[in-house]
């Protein structure tokens, strides 16, 4: 049931027109032992199991994505770029590690993935989603 609404949610978002960017995407959250997060670049703190953001090195913080799982089309989420990264080279964004899961990615560690620019005017959807879980 939760799937089915977060699904109908996300199908109601208005995307930017245009084409879809495929995009390589990792996903961080986890840290050696004795290391604590930093603040993400917004100034929040970030809660990998719960939080659906992203890093990315260029577009604008607050920028909200809708990505899809190629493979697996039925997989989205949507993702807030709340952090600056990946700093390896060939990735594109890094997702949390619950934006991971839900994208079906997580076990692979990196995937291309279709990503869309949602309008800055949509409704922030990350903490009804999270609540939805």
């Amino acid at each position: 049931m939760i799937d089915l609404l977060t699904g109908a949610l996300i199908a109601l978002l208005p995307t930017v027109p245009g084409e879809p960017e495929q995009m390589v995407v990792s996903h961080y959250g986890q840290l050696p032992p004795g290391q604590s997060w930093n603040r993400l670049k917004d100034g929040s703190v970030f809660r990998p199991e719960q939080d659906f953001v992203a890093a990315h090195r260029t577009l604008p913080i607050g920028t909200r994505l809708l990505l899809t799982n190629p493979e697996q089309p039925e997989q989205k989420v949507v993702v807030d770029v709340l952090d600056r990264g990946p700093f390896i080279r060939g990735r594109d964004l890094d997702i949390s590690t619950v934006a991971a899961r839900k994208l079906g990615i997580y076990e692979q560690g990196v995937a291309q993935v279709e990503v869309r620019l949602l309008p800055t005017e949509a409704p922030p959807l990350s903490g009804v989603l999270m609540s939805l879980n």
